[in-house]
């Protein structure tokens, strides 16, 4: 019987937490979407290197999210048990609110290990090679280089003139290219359009030509060799190599946890010892945060009632408890960097109150459902807002 209640209850968090994760992570990818267009259309960047980089951005995106996906999950799930008499029922039946949420306990701690995962591994890689696929673009040799209408001699022993560049950067028509080969060699290419395409390793990058004419001057010969073809690759070999992205481990974001570890006797060249710390600190903080949300979660669904008003109230409460202790650890964090505050009291201290206060509301809702004081807090709450509403109303009828 209590493993068919666990997984009804497993059941019940597990859709509205794959719906609230999947829809706050694609916003949050759709909001960065637009900025890197602008991007793209600005460099002159590929296709693929855009979806290279927004998952690159799945790992930060999944760190924000995950919490407070859970947190509504958990709300609403319970909300649900509670307004469905569910819970009574099960308390009836001699089952405790601790023997209720042992079930969201164990998905707490593996989200709680999924996340510390995430943002003390998978982020400082993806954050690195994030940054690796910006300055790709941004210092892209061709994009940079190449114009339509005008010889290019970047090229080792090749000159290109292009008649059309489109915006992506990598397709092109109307191509001339003269390549010097050996002493008394030479050969003229024409093609009506070519594609850009970067190879593995450090390869350089060639050019795809199509429906073209390839001719060969060679030293002696009595008339030129020219060949048609449907597809010719150009290999471009740049004068100036362009520009390599630094190494992982300058920032502090882009070391992993062992690596912050490891460095806080001696850190990065310009990174405070300070910074180590607090971002140690700071990881870890945001690591656990998950196994305290289902003490606030719970007693904030059993305490909305039945009114919708108050179970709207309840969501919002505690959306508005998560956002404000976000901004609290990143003002902690921030001054914990700096030497401003220790990480024990800008970081912990903030956690310590929300596991304090989430697990006396936990408490108290367990000896009494409908009369602790959360539930009577937001009782007023809802009285104060029906008064607000009431008095608009009265204003616009007295208008």
């Amino acid at each position: 019987m209590m493993k068919t209640l666990d997984l009804y209850i497993l059941r019940r968090v597990f859709w509205p937490l794959a719906a609230a994760l999947g829809v706050t992570v694609l916003a949050l990818l759709l909001e960065r979407l637009v900025r890197l267009l602008d991007l793209l259309v600005n460099k002159g960047g590929p296709l693929s290197l855009l979806v290279q980089m927004l998952t690159n951005l799945i790992p930060h995106y999944l760190g924000i999210a995950l919490p407070a996906a859970f947190f509504v999950a958990v709300l609403l799930a319970i909300m649900r048990l509670s307004q469905s008499s569910e819970i009574h029922a099960m308390q009836a039946a001699g089952i405790s609110l601790w023997r209720l949420i042992a079930p969201i306990l164990v998905l707490a701690a593996g989200l709680t290990a999924l996340n510390a995962v995430t943002i003390n591994y998978l982020q400082p890689h993806a954050r690195y090679a994030y940054r690796a696929a910006t300055f790709a673009l941004i210092n892209n040799a061709w994009n940079i280089a190449v114009e339509t209408g005008v010889f290019f001699t970047g090229f080792r022993d090749t000159v290109i003139l292009v008649d059309g560049l489109d915006d992506d950067g990598t397709t092109i028509t109307g191509i001339f290219a003269y390549r010097r080969d050996d002493p008394g060699r030479a050969t003229v290419i024409t093609a009506h359009k070519g594609v850009l395409s970067s190879r593995a390793g450090a390869q350089p990058p060639a050019l795809h030509l199509f429906r073209g004419l390839r001719t060969e001057i060679g030293p002696g010969a009595s008339e030129p060799n020219a060949v048609r073809f449907e597809r010719f690759d150009l290999t471009l070999d740049f004068a100036v190599a362009p520009k390599q992205f630094r190494t992982r481990g300058r920032d502090e974001e882009e070391l992993t946890l062992d690596e912050l570890w490891a460095a806080r006797a001696q850190p990065p060249e310009g990174v405070a010892p300070a910074l180590i710390r607090a971002e140690i600190h700071h990881r870890l903080v945001r690591s656990l945060t998950i196994l305290v949300l289902p003490f606030l979660a719970v007693p904030l669904a059993i305490a909305s009632g039945q009114a919708r008003r108050t179970r709207n109230l309840s969501l919002g409460f505690g959306l508005i408890v998560i956002v404000v202790y976000h901004y609290i650890l990143q003002l902690g964090y921030s001054l914990a960097s700096v030497e401003r505050l220790s990480p024990y009291i800008g970081l912990w201290l903030p956690f310590g109150l929300l596991a304090g206060g989430s697990l006396w509301s936990f408490i108290a809702a367990g000896r009494r459902p409908e009369g602790n004081l959360l539930a009577d807090a937001l009782a007023r709450l809802d009285g104060a807002v029906r008064l607000v509403y009431a008095r608009r109303g009265w204003q616009r009828g007295a208008g």
